[in-house]
């Protein structure tokens, strides 16, 4: 995932016109139908795995799972008492290798639960079996440059591309393209398209039970969420407590750059088969330690309100188990080292 483009040079040529016009704000306070404090149940080290630095987590019934950017494989399978299970996947450009891993999540066949892993700079997205010997299936998007791509419970793919004048791509289960859409959040006066598409980077997330999905980006106060429906992307509904606010740097192309009132917004999202679970900052981009949260944000499908779960730890990555029992996260301790954290929902 890409967080925000600071001092990064980056040229993209675009022809033909864009539609990514400014829309209305429309700026909502968070207003849900009850509200609780979650303490964590459970935590697990992960320096004790080897696993120094993390960025994401998914969870099962079995398990969960966290990737590395600094051990010895790259993805880790932890079992339910925090040991470690499986590990597997090098940095490079070979089979069953990644260059970034941008995402895990987890669905379930009558057969089998699965791990997809998501890797933005090789543009492909990987399947395996928890638990199986199996061989890894790999599917390759080919002449697209995204952030981040998520499986779809129908089997489709949705990525969210990169500097370009639609915002979502819908593949297929072989990465083949049936649709997209330019919906942008609302773009701030004066700056450029280009820019602002550079800007709309982030996070997606799809439910285990429906063709529904959602995103977050950088800068911006709220959520998008879509539905799939007779092959295409239609919006469901967005939720938004600011607006987007950033700078462009035109020494370096105009990409975008955070300045003094640049906040964080929504920096995690999970779906259960009830909910939506969305972690928030609101801090200001350029504070310390801004993309720590201790706040999160229910949904139900239709955008309701319906909780807000205030944390005793900061965290900055989530995952819920479809059942909605339990809630994981990451987070450092007082040492730097990357904890997983458990609350009992």
């Amino acid at each position: 995932m890409i967080k925000f483009l600071y001092g990064y040079v980056c040229l993209v040529v675009l022809c033909g016109l864009w539609s990514c016009a400014k829309e209305a704000s429309s700026v909502n306070t968070f207003n849900p139908e009850s509200e609780a404090q979650l303490i964590v149940s459970d935590s697990v080290d992960l320096s004790h795995c080897g696993i120094l630095e993390s960025e994401f987590v998914a969870v099962c019934d079995s398990g969960l799972v966290v990737n590395a950017l600094d051990g010895q494989s790259l993805v880790y399978v932890l079992n339910s008492d925090g040991q470690v299970s499986e590990s597997f996947g090098t940095e490079g450009r070979g089979p069953a290798e990644f260059l970034e891993i941008s995402g895990l999540e987890i669905w379930h066949d009558r057969q089998n639960v699965w791990l997809g892993i998501s890797d933005a700079r090789r543009g492909q997205y990987v399947k395996r079996v928890l638990g199986g010997s199996a061989r890894p299936q790999v599917v390759y998007t080919e002449d697209m440059d995204w952030d981040a791509m998520v499986r779809l419970a129908n089997g489709m793919f949705v990525c969210a591309a990169i500097a370009d004048s639609s915002r979502f791509y819908l593949l297929d289960s072989m990465a083949r393209v049936l649709g997209k859409t330019d919906d942008f959040p609302p773009k701030p006066d004066g700056i450029p398209l280009l820019s602002h598409s550079m800007a709309c980077t982030g996070v997606l997330a799809a439910s285990p039970r429906y063709p529904v999905f959602a995103s977050s980006v950088v800068y911006d106060g709220g959520i998008d969420t879509y539905e799939i429906r007779q092959g295409k992307i239609e919006k469901s509904w967005r939720f938004s407590q600011f607006d987007m606010d950033y700078d462009i740097l035109p020494e370096y192309h105009n990409v975008p750059a955070p300045n003094q009132n640049s906040r964080q917004g929504y920096m995690a999202l999970s779906f259960s088969d009830n909910y939506l679970y969305a972690l928030y900052s609101g801090h200001k981009m350029l504070d310390e330690d801004s993309e720590m949260c201790d706040e999160v944000h229910v949904f139900d499908y239709q955008g309701k309100h319906c909780k807000r779960y205030q944390l005793d730890r900061k965290i900055y990555a989530l995952a819920v188990d479809r059942s909605d029992d339990r809630l994981v996260g990451l987070t450092r301790d007082a040492d730097g080292n990357v904890r997983l954290l458990v609350f009992a929902l």
